[in-house]
Formats: structure tokens, C-alpha cells, sequence
């Protein structure tokens, strides 16, 4: 099921929308949104394959938001402007597409079929990972191996690479990253953190409820609810 979210600041824009996606076989809408702040926080918490994004929402940049959440999202982004297609073509960001307004369900159709193929691609493809990654800094280059990093946290245009004794910066997105590490090792358990399954020791509690990832070297990492499942599931915990 392809899982996508609606930011639009009219609601007729937001049930038109609503109409064609509930028409389409394996799509849903998870989630409607107007506002920046709710929008943000939604994506976060929901982390869609899809989201169709009006450029100017209430109190903000929709642009200016896909922006900012690339940095930990997966998401594909299709944007919804009347701004001619010369202007929209300057915006700094990797959309999967634009709906130009007032769009046709043709153009609309094309892009449903888009998003399948991407995603298609994406699932059956097996990357190539490197098992090093060149860490920068003021001269030198450090070579640090994927297999003696422990648990990774997103940090803006860098990714913090913990090890068992040191916290290296790599000049990454956490969208980016995730993809180029092994999925047999790596998994998500925050909005912006994943640990190396193999130095995970321990899953702990707060408030009676599982919230941290416990690693060797004693650093406890925050889980979140929605992605609790998965790493029960490669750790064969019922």
C-alpha cells in the first residue's frame, strides 16, 4: 500500500485530491494537513512514501518544509503551484513532480504511475554499499567501516556516526545514508536514528512502556512507537 499525505491550504484542493487517490488501487491517504506546524509535525510522526505538497500553506513555505524534512525523509515529494513551470523548475529540491494548478486528472494519472514505478524500482533494486565511509575533516580523511559503527542520529546536513569510543560527522542526509548501509544490519528506530543491530544488548523501558535501544558500548537510543515493530521483528522479539 502506497501511504501519502495531503498539505494543502484549501480544503476543495485537499478533497479533490482525496477523490482520485481513493480511486487508485493500492493508495491511501493517512493524513490531511493546512497548516505548517501540523503538517511538519504529521510527516514526522507518519513518515509517508508520498506526500502532495501545496508550495504556500498557512503560516509557511511548503517548499521551505520538504526541504527541511528531506534531511530525514524518504518521502517523495510532488508539489502543487500556479506558478508557470520555468519558475518551478528553479526550486532548489528533488521533487518526483509538479501538479501546475489548475491541473488535469491526466497530468494527475501520470503521476500515480510515477510514484509506482519509483517505488517499484526502489524495492527491487539491491544497492551496492560500500562497507567504508570517508569521514572529512580539517586535514585528513578518516576511513570509518559501516560495521564498527553502532547507532547513527540525523543532525542537519550531517549524520552523527557513533562507534564504541568516538562520535565521527559525516556530511550526509539521514535519508541518504539509510539508503547506502545494509538493511540487514541497519534499522530505523527513530524519525531520525537507527542502530547496528549487532551491538544492540537491550531494549528498555520508561513509563512502562518500550522506549530505548540499550547498544554495547552503553548508549541508549530513543525508540519510537512507530517503528518499534520492526526492530522487535529482526530481533525476533515477540
Amino acid at each position: 500500500m502506497i501511504r501519502c499525505v495531503i498539505v494543502e491550504d484549501e480544503e476543495m484542493a485537499i478533497d479533490r485530491l482525496r477523490r482520485e487517490i481513493d480511486k487508485r488501487p493500492g493508495w491511501e491517504v493517512v493524513a490531511t494537513c493546512q497548516e505548517y506546524n501540523e503538517a511538519e509535525r504529521t510527516l514526522f510522526s507518519v513518515e509517508p512514501d508520498v506526500c502532495f505538497m501545496d508550495i504556500s500553506i498557512i503560516a509557511g513555505s511548503g517548499m521551505a518544509l520538504a526541504k527541511k524534512l528531506s534531511q530525514f525523509l524518504s518521502t517523495k515529494w510532488i508539489f502543487s503551484t500556479a506558478y508557470d513551470e520555468y519558475a518551478v523548475d528553479a526550486f532548489d529540491i528533488d521533487a518526483l513532480g509538479y501538479l501546475l494548478k489548475p491541473y488535469k486528472n491526466s497530468k494527475l494519472l501520470s503521476l500515480f504511475k510515477k510514484v509506482e514505478s519509483e517505488l517499484a524500482d526502489s524495492n527491487h533494486s539491491e544497492p551496492a554499499h560500500s562497507s567504508l565511509l570517508a569521514v572529512k575533516s580539517i586535514g585528513e580523511v578518516c576511513l570509518v567501516d559501516c560495521q564498527d559503527v553502532m547507532w547513527i542520529k540525523g543532525a542537519s546536513n550531517y549524520v552523527e556516526l557513533h562507534t564504541e569510543n568516538k562520535v565521527h560527522l559525516y556530511r550526509s542526509t539521514f535519508s541518504d545514508i539509510e539508503q547506502r548501509l545494509p538493511a540487514n544490519k541497519f534499522v530505523r528506530v527513530h524519525r531520525s536514528s537507527m542502530v547496528n543491530l549487532d551491538y544492540v544488548t537491550k531494549i528498555g523501558s520508561e513509563l512502562g512502556r518500550y522506549s530505548l535501544v540499550i547498544m554495547k558500548n552503553g548508549d541508549d537510543v530513543r525508540m519510537s512507537n512507530a517503528h518499534k515493530s520492526e526492530l522487535f521483528r529482526l530481533l525476533n522479539i515477540e
